[in-house]
């Protein structure tokens, strides 16, 4: 094969493993519910940074909810801040935004619906990628195993599709329609990281995993640009014959707990077994590493 031709096929597969973002297909969920300023800025960020989002989202606030699913059921009392009403179908979308629906049941029963019913409706096919949050109030350690937010995200994964589920620090839960700096913050530090994820090329993640990302407390790093982004694990490693990938200088991560902790609008990302939402091994973190080289600082 000639220099000009070996190089026209590198070039096909390259601009195969990126598409276009207006191509990418994005589903969002998340656990305090579909009309939460968190999940409409980022929904709006994502869509602005040219990517193709849809929203399938609880009807009203489900945090704690973890992996649980139950068939949706029409509303007996209005949904969330009265944006639907009593006697709705279980099911539903937006008036102003045929992108953007609610499911009256658990997020992740939210991210099947959108991935099996609304995405074919919306994209006339699979998404390619899943987001969650950016919830209110972080999901350190321990809480990943209660999250709805890390449940609909690992909903995704056993899906096949790459996800990461997003949480902030700090913020309150209240409606879309209201401004809020803190919600702005968290979409656009978020939107940094999804964009380094789909720079790096499909299949973007390692097969049957997940990200756990928790963001530092807006009001302490108001402006986007000062986040800085490391990777972390969940859960302490109590066993000391076990390495994480060698990040740092080190073998061993530092929690997100221990991340955040440590201030400098740091923030942890940790790589989880979308079946069991712990951490994985070090080679599927050196996976995640490796592709997220450019972005990754130290603590």
């Amino acid at each position: 094969m000639n220099t000009f031709v070996s190089f026209l096929a590198l070039t096909c597969v390259a601009n195969a493993a990126v598409l276009p973002r207006d191509s990418l297909k994005i589903v969002i969920g998340n656990d305090d519910g579909w009309a939460t300023a968190n999940i409409r800025t980022f929904y709006n960020t994502l869509k602005g940074a040219g990517y193709n989002p849809l929203i399938s989202a609880p009807a009203s606030n489900k945090s704690g909810s973890s992996g649980i699913e139950f068939p949706p059921i029409p509303l007996i009392t209005a949904g969330e801040f009265n944006t639907i009403p009593a006697g709705a179908p279980a099911t539903g979308a937006d008036p102003k935004d045929k992108n953007i629906y609610y499911v009256n049941s658990f997020p992740a029963t939210a991210m099947k619906y959108g991935i099996e019913e609304f995405a074919p409706k919306v994209f006339g096919g699979k998404p390619d990628f899943a987001v969650t949050g950016v919830n209110v109030g972080d999901n350190l350690g321990l809480k990943t195993q209660f999250s709805g937010t890390v449940g609909a995200a690992a909903k995704a994964i056993s899906y096949g599709i790459p996800a990461i589920a997003f949480s902030g620090v700090g913020g309150t839960q209240h409606v879309y329609t209201e401004a809020d700096p803190v919600a702005d913050v968290y979409a656009q530090v978020a939107t940094k990281l999804v964009n380094a994820v789909i720079q790096s090329g499909a299949p973007y993640l390692p097969a049957g995993v997940g990200l756990n990302v928790n963001i530092p407390d807006a009001k302490d790093c108001p402006n986007a640009s000062d986040y800085k982004f490391v990777l972390s694990r969940i859960n302490t490693d109590i066993n000391p014959l076990t390495d994480d990938v060698n990040q740092c200088s080190t073998n061993h991560l530092p929690t997100e707990s221990a991340v955040i902790d440590a201030g400098g609008c740091r923030v942890p990302v940790s790589v989880f077994k979308g079946t069991t939402k712990l951490d994985v091994d070090k080679d599927t973190q050196k996976q995640v590493r490796d592709r997220l080289a450019g972005l990754l600082t130290c603590l």
